[in-house]
């Protein structure tokens, strides 16, 4: 098997990628250029071709390493760079999987029959990375998963705290603007629904990504409608916020729920920093960038 593997290499790499790029179930290797694919793939055969040409025994007579490709480091290498390619479990073990069947016809091509030794390494080695894959995507998604929930526990009170204060002031008979209270109760609803759906989401997707959703706004309704967020909050901690904003203007192009939120964020430091004198300003620039 090794002086085919030497022989045909390339033959078996360029098999390979036309049948990953063919299957319907990795689409997002059809995303990426052929050196990012190919990856630890051929590290992978070097050391087959390394172990199965190895004749040294060791002390007990056994072949040193012949059952083994150090399958762990190489498929961990491969993992790592899967999930940075934002690959899903199913997607790098199917990978792995559609590499064994090439190797295998490969070898029933060329009438090579697989010793014991031989097909030992080939199979355990596979199964190993298969193994590492799966673990190593694993936690990645439970911890982004993990880190995507406290953004969104932290985020939810915010609009928390608007209608609680709107419901507090109405309790306690305060004059009110029936419309403004109900424009802004509306605001924070949509925003607890918008985070809510993020929190859902993460059931359906493997890495933890949050979506994103661009449009042209005027970053000073932003800032403006942060401050409108934080006041109730504000008031109870004696904390004087003020914004200067341009009078013309400042078009960008984002999604405005996720500025709001990094905006947002600047309230907790300021809270802490704060005390009954504290005077915290938001000041944005005359002109942006998207």
């Amino acid at each position: 098997m090794a002086s085919l593997l030497q022989k045909e290499r390339q033959v078996l790499i360029d098999r390979w990628l036309e049948r990953v790029l063919g299957d319907p179930a990795i689409p997002t290797a059809n995303k990426l250029a052929r050196p990012a694919l190919e990856d630890n793939i051929p590290v992978l055969i070097d050391r087959i071709i390394e172990r199965t040409t190895q004749k040294e025994p060791d002390e007990e007579g056994e072949i040193s390493g012949r059952h083994s490709v150090d399958a762990k480091e190489i498929g961990t290498a491969h993992a790592r760079h899967r999930i940075d390619l934002h690959y899903t479990a199913e997607e790098t073990i199917r990978e792995l999987s559609l590499f064994r069947e090439v190797l295998l016809e490969l070898c029933a091509e060329n009438l090579i029959a697989l010793d014991l030794d031989e097909s030992k390494l080939v199979h355990l080695a596979i199964d190993e990375m298969m193994a590492v894959n799966a673990k190593q995507v694993e936690q990645t998604v439970f911890r982004r998963s993990e880190q995507v929930m406290a953004i969104v526990a932290h985020d939810l009170r915010n609009p928390l705290h608007i209608i609680d204060g709107h419901a507090q002031l109405l309790k306690a008979g305060a004059p009110q603007d029936s419309v403004a209270v109900g424009e802004a109760i509306e605001r924070s609803t949509k925003q607890m629904t918008r985070l809510i759906e993020d929190l859902l989401a993460m059931s359906k997707l493997e890495l933890g990504h949050m979506s994103i959703h661009q449009q042209q706004v005027d970053a000073r309704e932003l800032v403006t409608e942060v401050l409108e967020q934080l006041r109730h909050a504000a008031i109870r901690k004696r904390i004087a916020m003020t914004s200067r904003l341009p009078q013309t203007e400042v078009a960008v192009a984002c999604d405005p729920v996720r500025i709001e939120q990094a905006i947002g964020k600047l309230a907790p430091v300021a809270d802490d920093a704060g005390g009954p004198s504290h005077d915290d300003q938001i000041r944005e620039a005359s002109s942006a960038s998207a």
